[in-house]
């Protein structure tokens, strides 16, 4: 994804590998990794991309694209939400990443108290795959 008024964002619409990779990338990592997973999927591949800044916040990093030449990638679901607005271009990786993880953790004590039990079959309906969505079954309470 990239500031859709920029003319960099039309040469990435359909550029090789090696562009998008020397482009000059902003990640998010929630967690705070320090090698964020396309990073580890690229190295696997002996591929390394030109990561300029690392992020807290998917809104921070859009936000970044809006007022820089930067490019990021982003989940697809967001791509689709935010692309709408035409601020930002949403292309498809030239490489072919693996989904991302997104886990939930609680503490026991919360696996029956019923605010909980909405809050994760919410993120389950919104996050899951067609495989998880049915429900939270897949998921351990720690």
């Amino acid at each position: 994804m990239r500031d859709a008024a920029r003319p960099s964002a039309r040469r990435h619409r359909s550029s090789d590998d090696a562009t998008v990779l020397n482009a000059r990338h902003v990640d998010i990592s929630l967690a705070g990794q320090t090698q964020p997973s396309f990073d580890s999927f690229l190295g696997s591949r002996g591929l390394r991309r030109n990561l300029v800044s690392t992020v807290n916040h998917y809104t921070v990093a859009c936000e970044m694209l809006r007022h820089s030449d930067l490019i990021a990638v982003l989940p697809r679901d967001l791509c689709d939400r935010v692309g709408d607005t035409g601020e930002l271009v949403c292309v498809r990786a030239p490489l072919d990443a693996p989904a991302r993880v997104i886990s939930l953790f609680w503490h026991q004590r919360n696996e029956t108290v019923p605010a909980h039990t909405w809050l994760r079959e919410q993120l389950v309906e919104m996050f899951g795959d067609a495989a998880s969505s049915a429900g939270t079954s897949g998921v351990t309470a720690i």
